[in-house]
This record gives structure tokens, sequence and C-alpha cells, in this order.
């Protein structure tokens, strides 16, 4: 099971956005999303996403907001990936 946050950051009619370009092999790759990560061993959610943005964007946030999870499943031939994505905003 992967654990995840994502966190849509909004100023006024604007949500800031990653545009993924850099890294050659990623399942991103060319898209438009939020900002998040991997959660890290005993790491909350919530300290999760306040690194992540740090991380990603340089930004440093406190008041963040649960807002829902998000749960996927990803099938091939030999396996099950469970994802779970706690969303902020």
């Amino acid at each position: 099971m992967k654990l995840t946050t994502l966190c849509y950051i909004k100023k006024d009619d604007q949500v800031l956005m990653l545009h993924r370009t850099k890294k050659e092999v990623d399942e991103n790759k060319n898209k438009w999303i939020g900002v998040g990560g991997k959660l890290e061993i005993h790491e909350s959610p919530d300290d999760c996403i306040i690194r992540e943005v740090k991380e990603e964007t340089g930004l440093s946030i406190s008041d963040v907001r649960l807002c829902g999870l998000k749960q996927f499943m990803e099938e091939d031939e030999t396996s099950i990936k469970r994802y779970i994505v706690f969303l902020y905003k």
C-alpha cells in the first residue's frame, strides 16, 4: 500500500500546479499536477504535505486542511497496488 498526499494551493482565483518535465522516467511526465508526495516512515499526512510543499515549491505552509481521501488500485499481471491519497487545500 502506498500512502501519499496531494495539496491544491489556491490564491484568489488561481491554483498552483506543477508541470512534470524533468525526470526521464516519471509516471506523471508532461502532466500538470498538484503538490504532494509519499509519506515517510513515522510521518503523519499533515507533516508530509507541509514537507512536500516546502521541498517542491519553497513555500512554508502551516494552515493545511484535510478535505478528503482518494483510494485507487493499479493491477498488472502479477500484483495489485493500492494507493491512498490524503487530499489537502
